[in-house]
């Protein structure tokens, strides 16, 4: 018969406490007697006394002999216990902070030696007191996980804090059943109990209960893709954790949160800063139940850009598992056992992935499960057992809901399912699955409030549309048919700049209400503030000597006010009903390109690039047909453009220049021409090209490709300014003119623009502006403008004159001139952000910008035109950002940017590059002209001006005008670097 010891006890910080022995019986035959409490701090050598007690920790000993196999638990239905188990020799042999669900800290230990044990029970910190139960019993003794268990135990201790009158108790217990049915997706009954904790903690000034209510209706919020309500419930429990006695450890687990968000939005930065201060507090603790969700988290942000740190991390939070929360040991285990897949550790993975299963099936935590039943489905798929990855993608699949707010584990489990029926060559089958996901994300995207939220759903819908197109391109080599090039099309363009498009229908639409008008002035004086915090953060990091601690606090500034952002665009989204969301229309079908589009440029193909991990596809389509092309993946195109934009690179040096130079760029752009272009040839032969490009193919100038072999039949090169015997390339610029577009909708819908019927011959030409006090035109300005912008001024002083783009402005008004249009020019101190922002640009039909520009890979909102340091208003800084460009009002033909990387900016998935050129679009231009790197000042000069020769004397199209000014640099000698970084984005 077993036999159990009850004590109860009460801890309260350093306040005196009683202890009080009930429900004891005398030991049997069992040599374990826990029949004394020692205070080792007090009084190590007196027995018990009832009243003796004080401290936050209580030492209960009992004898026990060597063998004895021991169960120790202590539960409270007031705070979170912890429990130590010392040996004899005073070293502890066992712990834990939690282990179920009802906040019971439970030691299992085989007794090493016979002797007296202690007992050490405490709170998990320093806001942890009340009243617990502690037990000791013989064996292993294991909690209870069926539901029926939970909910019996949650009953008696209500009942228990009912009779005590104990608000706090109540409070505590009803916030533990909420994360109880959290963690099974019983949202609203969780909201329930979450409101009584929440009105119970008030009551009893419980400040700790708050905290931790807090946190669990945070949780309960991401999981349901409620993020900007999350964020502003973590921000105020940041600023309740400041107040509490364990400050250092609430604050370390709320910054991991707020960190865990941005990281699901993908907002690196800001979650990089939260991370680094929530590790500097955890380090400093060494809590487990602090480490072990950072450690885990961390590994999560790392995987992919830092996988051996990422490795460490989440081996870390394993090894520190034992004794934590049963969800934190879930966790731990789930991100050991995904990055040990990673490193294809496969047996290793599967066993650590086989425990977190098994302890995600006891606490019925489905979510959990379906996570692990996933990623042992891609390690499956990594050793090619197409059985195994279905079995444990259908698995999971079961475990999902199809209604879910977050379509995350069903649509993994569904592409999972999808590629284990690949894998077995059933490609019909993986299209209807593909499919299904597919429409699951995008229902999700539609639902989404959160623009990066939104971008996350469409990053996913692109994944997925490769994957479809990957099927589609199988069942094409079974049987070719022009219709599944077509379908490739129409799914690809779904997932393609979908927020671009939105905001482009929304600028035709008109303008809106009254109401909304306040609101998005909100949002307009919200970006207002971003934006300059955006630029100081440049600033400082352009400069080169800055404090640490003034950019930590800039970058955590910046953080909260992406929160506030975030809410306010949520705010918006809620409550605008303009007539956009009804006009918005969907992505145009392949079909519907070639009546409304390929129909009026009959010589024009469509080349869409759609790049995979496994493989990637080319689509172009013509005004007769449909084409499907098989690339290499996306690792072996990215590596060969880093080669060619290497070998770019080395051309504006002198060893750049040699035949020997040239031939090895030839072979790394005639490299690409073969993967990208050549198994098109005949299909676009003679053709005007439109590229739709994908990840790394952004960086890349097509027109620069190598059309030929270079080590065959090189022959003595006769054009003008070539040695003889030099050899030269054929490059694409000679046999296509090319321009570039984020989707084919957007192409259409930019093309479609009604132009007004009054002609318009007026053309704006900004260059040379004052960059620093040393330029000789600065003195003629009072100091107190230069003193004004110091900032910007140290920052400017390593930015040099650009001369020739004063020559280059004034060669474009002359010819404007003679060509019956009318220059405005600003140069010097006119070239001006005061001046950009206060005229009305709509009469101009061109807009050309000569000046330095600042691309920004992490936000394309900040990438900026910087203008005159001198500017007339104090409100502005001469750094004319993106943000703000989009906000401008424009009616332009032709956006030129004459300056370094303006082609630049965000690398985005799903909606193309988000930078200076789609702020132009959004303004109203039709095309706009941009460089994908740093350019040479005279070689820029000539190709512009040679540009608006083709567009003002010759009456060229645009793509035809930048063609022929490519062609004439081409033709006097000069290397791609000079002529090639300029494309045109836009229609033709």
């Amino acid at each position: 018969m077993r036999r159990m010891l009850v004590l109860i006890g009460a801890m309260v910080g350093l306040a005196p406490v009683v202890g009080i022995l009930f429900g004891w019986r005398a030991p049997q035959a069992w040599p374990i007697r826990f029949d004394e409490l020692r205070e080792a701090l007090l009084r190590p050598q007196d027995s018990f006394t009832p009243g003796s007690v004080c401290g936050p920790k209580h030492f209960w000993s009992f004898q026990a002999e060597a063998g004895q196999r021991i169960t120790l638990t202590v539960t409270s239905y007031e705070f979170d216990p912890s429990v130590q188990l010392l040996g004899p020799w005073g070293r502890p042999i066992g712990w834990n902070d939690d282990d179920d669900w009802f906040f019971t800290a439970r030691v299992r230990a085989t007794l090493p030696m016979s002797g007296r044990y202690t007992a050490i029970v405490c709170g998990t910190n320093a806001d942890q007191y009340g009243t617990y139960w502690i037990t000791l019993q013989q064996g292993e003794q294991e909690p209870p996980w069926r539901e029926a268990d939970v909910f019996a135990f949650f009953q008696r201790g209500l009942e228990w804090a009912e009779r005590q009158q104990n608000k706090r108790a109540q409070s505590w217990l009803h916030l533990a059943l909420g994360r109880y049915l959290r963690e099974h997706r019983r949202w609203k009954e969780a909201e329930t109990h979450y409101a009584q904790s929440e009105r119970l903690a008030r009551e009893a000034a419980f400040s700790y209960g708050q905290w931790f209510l807090g946190l669990e209706r945070a949780a309960l919020l991401a999981r349901r893709l409620q993020y900007e309500e999350a964020i502003a419930e973590l921000e105020r429990m940041l600023t309740l954790a400041k107040d509490l006695r364990a400050a250092d450890y609430a604050q370390a687990l709320t910054l991991t949160r707020l960190g865990d968000l941005h990281r699901s939005l993908d907002r690196n930065e800001a979650a990089t800063a939260y991370y680094r201060r929530a590790l500097a507090l955890a380090e400093r603790l060494k809590h487990p139940t602090v480490l072990v969700p950072l450690y885990a988290s961390l590994s999560e942000f790392l995987r992919l850009s830092e996988r051996e740190r990422a490795f460490a991390y989440a081996e870390r939070a394993y090894a520190l598992r034992d004794g934590v929360d049963p969800t934190l040991r879930l966790l731990a285990a789930y991100r050991f056992a995904e990055t040990l897949f990673m490193q294809q550790k496969s047996t290793a993975g599967m066993e650590v992935a086989s425990e977190a299963r098994a302890l995600a099936r006891r606490l019925g935590c489905r979510d959990q499960e379906s996570a692990i039943l996933i990623a042992m489905s891609i390690a499956y798929f990594s050793l090619n057992d197409p059985e195994g990855v279905i079995r444990s993608a259908r698995e999971a699949l079961e475990l999902t809901d199809p209604n879910d707010d977050d379509p995350n584990l069903r649509r993994m489990a569904l592409q999972m399912q999808a590629d284990g029926e690949m894998l077995r060559g059933q490609h019909e089958a993986a299209l209807q699955l593909c499919i299904e996901a597919l429409r699951v994300t995008e229902r999700a995207w539609a639902r989404a409030t959160i623009e990066e939220l939104r971008q996350r759903f469409l990053s996913l819908s692109k994944a997925i549309s490769t994957q479809v197109v990957q099927n589609l391109y199988a069942l094409y080599a079974r049987h070719p048919n022009e219709e599944y090039a077509r379908q490739a099309f129409d799914v690809a363009e779904r997932s393609r700049s979908r927020t671009l498009l939105a905001e482009l229908v929304a600028l035709r639409i008109g303008a809106p209400s009254s109401p909304e008008v306040a609101l998005l002035e909100a949002e307009q004086a919200l970006l207002d503030r971003l934006s300059a915090l955006g630029r100081r953060l440049v600033l400082l990091r352009a400069s080169g000597a800055f404090d640490a601690s003034e950019l930590s606090r800039l970058e955590e500034e910046r953080a909260r006010l992406l929160n506030e952002r975030i809410r306010l665009e949520t705010h918006i989204r809620r409550t605008v009903t303009d007539d956009s969301n009804q006009a918005w229309i969907a992505p145009l079908t392949a079909e519907r390109v070639q009546r409304e589009y390929l129909s009026v440029h009959p010589n024009a193909a469509i080349l869409f690039y759609q790049l995979g991990i496994r493989e990637s596809f080319l689509i172009v389509l013509t005004r007769e047909a449909a084409h499907l092309f098989k690339l290499p993946n996306w690792t072996v195109i990215r590596d060969a453009v880093s080669e060619w934009r290497a070998h770019i690179r080395r051309q504006v040096t002198p060893d750049g220049r040699t035949p020997e130079a040239l031939r090895a760029y030839a072979r790394a752009a005639y490299r690409l021409y073969e993967l990208l272009l050549r198994p098109a040839a005949r299909v676009i032969r003679g053709r005007e090209l439109v590229i739709i490009p994908d990840a790394a193919l952004h960086d890349l100038a097509f027109e620069a490709l190598v059309l030929s072999p270079p080590d065959e039949a090189i022959a003595p090169a006769q054009v003008a300014g070539d040695r003889g015997g030099f050899f030269r390339p054929r490059y694409l610029v000679e046999e296509h003119a090319v321009i570039y577009a984020p989707s084919a909708s957007v192409l259409v819908e930019i093309a479609g623009r009604r132009k007004r019927t009054v002609p318009r011959n007026a053309v704006l030409l900004v260059g040379d502006p004052i960059f620093n006090a040393e330029d000789p035109r600065a003195k003629e300005v009072a100091p107190t403008l230069i003193a004004m912008n110091a900032p910007a001024a140290r920052w400017r002083g390593g930015l040099h004159r650009l001369p020739l783009t004063e020559r280059e402005v004034r060669e474009i008004a002359a010819l404007s001139a003679r060509h019956r249009l009318r220059p405005t020019v600003w140069l010097g101190r006119e070239a001006s952000e005061q001046n950009v922002k206060r005229h009305d640009l709509t009469p101009y039909r061109f807009l050309h910008f000569a000046t330095h520009a600042v691309a920004d890979p992490d936000d394309g909102n900040f990438s900026a035109i910087v203008l005159s340091l001198t500017d007339e208003s104090a409100h502005e800084d001469g750094v004319l950002t993106a943000a703000e460009i989009a906000r401008l009002r424009l009616d332009a033909d032709l956006v030129v940017l004459s300056g370094c990387e303006t082609g630049t900016g965000q690398k985005t998935e799903a909606e193309s590059i988000i930078g200076l050129g789609r702020a132009f679009l959004l303004a109203g231009a039709r095309r706009v002209c941009g460089s994908l790197w740093k350019v040479e000042d005279a070689a820029t000069q000539e190709l512009m001006v040679q540009f608006y020769n083709g567009l003002l004397v010759r009456g060229l199209a645009t793509g035809r005008a930048l063609q022929r000014a490519k062609l004439h640099l081409l033709h006097q000698g000069l290397a791609p670097f000079y002529w090639a970084p300029f494309i045109l984005v836009g229609s033709p």
